[in-house]
Parts: C-alpha cells; structure tokens; sequence
C-alpha cells in the first residue's frame, strides 16, 4: 500500500524482475498453462469495483464489451500458429462472463486465490491489464506483451512489449 501513488513504478522493473525471477521459490510455481500453447491471460477487475458503488472505484470499471474488443484485437495483432489458451483471471461465475464463450479454449480462473492469479499473469505470453495495481504488478514483473488501459493513472513504459487500449479495447499500436 504504501507505494499506491507512485505513479511510475516501472522505473524498477528490471531490479524487481531479476529477484522474482531469480528466487528459489520459482522452483515450487505451478501454473496451469500449456507449455506447448500461447497463453493469454485477462485479468478483469470486479468485486469491490462493482457499478454503483464508491466513485473511486467504479471509475476503474471496464465492461466485458471492454475485454471483448481488447482480447479480439490482441488475438488478430498477435497472429501466431500455436494453439491459443485464454484465461480469464476474475471474481464471479461464469455466467457473468457469458460472452467470453465464444473463444476457442478459454479457462475462466474465478476461484484461484490471489497468489495463483498473480503468478499465472506474470508469466503469460500476453497479459490483459484492468484498471488495477493487480493486474499492473504483474505486468511489471511480465516479460510478454501487455495490453493496458490507455486512462489509468499508473504509468506505462514507452517499449514495444507495453500496447496501450483505449476506452472501447482498440489497440493504440506505434
């Protein structure tokens, strides 16, 4: 918490990934994704961000017409033969991600504790960011390609692996 308003925490990345990726606990990560496979993790933010409640948080909502759009163009921009895996990191049931059924082989991870979640978007081939430090962290430490909301208030780098969506889920590509 105490860092929450340091707005450019990527100024640290590649010190925090060179100990994350170094620490013995890796030894121990068990991940659900296909080694053989492209994985694609979400991340959509809801639980204390559900509409109508604190305006703090609900300006940080995004809808899953949101995460349609942005999934859709970043599976056309990353045009790969490997088998793709989708995998929507949330809170909820499956029902209220519905729409998301009409992609090849998406995984909803609803029920993964915090650590697991966190763990499987660091290591994804492609990371799906909401407005959300959860989802940020991650993209820090991710050495894939991370797709994050252009309107956040945490700062992004200006690199290639970093695309920035805008508020309907169109990629911004340089």
């Amino acid at each position: 918490e105490q860092d929450q308003f340091y707005k450019d925490q990527y100024g640290v990345i590649k010190e925090i990934q060179q100990k994350f990726y170094s620490s013995t606990s890796r030894k121990e990560d068990k991940l659900e994704y296909n080694a053989n496979a492209y994985n694609v993790a979400i991340h959509v933010r809801r639980g204390d961000i559900v509409a109508g409640q604190n305006k703090n948080h609900t300006m940080r909502w995004l809808t899953n017409d949101y995460f349609l759009k942005t999934l859709q163009n970043t599976l056309d921009y990353i045009k790969t033969d490997t088998k793709v895996n989708i995998y929507l990191f949330s809170q909820g049931a499956v029902a209220d991600f519905k729409e998301f059924k009409k992609f090849e082989n998406i995984h909803f991870c609803l029920d993964m504790n915090a650590q697991d979640s966190f763990l499987h978007m660091v290591m994804a081939d492609v990371l799906i960011t909401s407005k959300s430090s959860f989802s940020y962290k991650p993209s820090l430490l991710n050495k894939g390609i991370k797709v994050v909301p252009k309107d956040f208030w945490h700062g992004y780098p200006k690199t290639k692996d970093f695309i920035l969506a805008d508020n309907v889920g169109n990629l911004l590509l340089k």
